[in-house]
């Protein structure tokens, strides 16, 4: 048991209560049915999906922003995650409103603005944990590909070089993991609740700052947790412009705690276990064909190769400046169980990203997103360690290679440390 002290006679103004009323509710709507709870996934989420079809859609019509894709939402920036979040948002108003007239004559919320922020040290803390060890495995942002190596600078989306940027260095990923592991265990014990709240406002300013920037679409998700780490840093903020900026002593008073909490450790160890499987799900269950885990997985023709012979239809196309040649095959790691990762370049300038999906030991199919979404049956009609030979079909186009194998080394993955600098 622990005994502590508390006013009791703790007003708080209008705009206080209201606001606490708000927050609180959008807190326990976003842990709850968002993202994070356990055993709430199933029928609660089947409700919410239903409830952001039906709801959501004519609010993203009249915005004219289009019709929320249910079977994509989660933290990423779809428009099922705009419109959860505004349903959210709508939802903690109107239960703010209630509550504020079914409860008005009280006072202050001290009792319950401890159990609020001891859910937002939990939530925040598991994620924390969950986001850093996966970084610490090097798992979230994965060493780029041959394919992503030979893929001119110019080519790479915002989003794409600030992934490459941080998978390309093992250590500072790792280095970024530890930070928000560290963070989310001090989040668990009250005493170093505080200083934890500060690395992992620390870490989430940098990391939403980069989800805006280049484009990253996790821009709600980290900014929601951003806010819980300022919320939780908020229980000391009067107290620090007093002693930094004044430089004069804060009477504070003791906070609320309650007298028995054995179920609060129980509580920790719970999280701790939940993040410890959710992470386990995300490696040691994984497929054994993720890249992220087995980067050694290669197709029969990885590589990078020059296209010495081009025929369509059996018209031979020698001109390398021509804008229908192939030029350049490039057939990178595995991006999952089935694809992966490939590079077209054709003419000079043309550069277009595919995946390679093998169908048998002499066949597979090419799937270019760009420019529109085609497909190439392929054949390998020939394949040694320095070239191969291979016959691509579309429709009525029928294109003969002759590969020739690069063994050009990429300085970026040959690169170490080195304290001098040098180009």
């Amino acid at each position: 048991m622990e005994h502590t002290t508390e006013i009791t006679d703790e007003r708080w103004s209008l705009a206080h209560r209201v606001g606490f009323r708000f927050f609180a509710a959008f807190v326990v709507l976003s842990t709850t049915i968002w993202y994070n709870i356990p055993f709430t996934s199933g029928w609660l989420l089947s409700s919410l999906n239903t409830a952001i079809f039906w709801l959501g859609s004519p609010l993203l019509d009249f915005f004219g922003i289009g019709e929320p894709d249910i079977s994509t939402a989660g933290a990423g920036d779809v428009h099922a995650t705009l419109a959860r979040t505004v349903l959210n948002l709508f939802f903690a108003a109107l239960i703010s409103l209630c509550w504020s007239f079914l409860d008005r004559k009280r006072a202050s919320y001290v009792h319950l603005r401890y159990y609020l922020r001891l859910l937002v040290r939990l939530d925040l803390s598991m994620m924390m944990m969950w986001y850093g060890i996966v970084k610490v495995l090097c798992l979230q942002m994965p060493a780029p590909t041959l394919a992503t190596l030979a893929m001119p600078f110019g080519e790479q989306s915002r989003m794409q070089l600030a992934w490459n940027f941080v998978g390309s260095s093992a250590t500072y990923q790792q280095f970024s993991g530890i930070l928000e592991v560290l963070a989310g265990l001090l989040l668990l014990y009250r005493r170093t609740s505080i200083i934890g709240a500060f690395v992992a406002a620390g870490v989430l300013a940098n990391v939403v700052m980069m989800n805006f920037c280049y484009g990253i679409p996790v821009k709600y998700y980290s900014s929601y947790l951003f806010i819980l780490a300022l919320y939780v840093l908020s229980e000391v903020a009067l107290p620090l412009w007093h002693m930094i900026v004044q430089r004069n002593a804060y009477a504070d008073t003791k906070a609320y705690q309650p007298q028995i909490r054995i179920w609060l450790r129980g509580a920790w160890v719970v999280i701790i276990c939940y993040a410890v499987w959710e992470t386990l799900g995300a490696t040691v269950f994984a497929s054994p064909h993720d890249p992220r885990m087995l980067r050694s997985l290669h197709p029969a023709l990885y590589g990078n190769y020059k296209v010495i012979s081009f025929e369509v239809n059996g018209v031979p196309m020698n001109d390398v400046r021509d804008e229908q040649r192939w030029n350049q095959l490039v057939v990178g790691e595995s991006l999952d169980s089935a694809k992966f990762d490939g590079m077209l370049r054709v003419g000079f300038d043309d550069v277009r990203p595919f995946l390679l999906q093998p169908t048998s030991d002499r066949e597979c199919v090419m799937n270019f997103e760009r420019p529109m979404y085609e497909s190439y049956s392929v054949r390998i009609i020939r394949h040694d360690s320095t070239s191969a030979e291979l016959l691509a079909r579309k429709e009525q186009l029928e294109f003969r290679l002759l590969l020739r194998k690069s063994d050009h080394q990429y300085k970026l993955e040959q690169e170490q440390f080195r304290w001098n600098f040098d180009w």
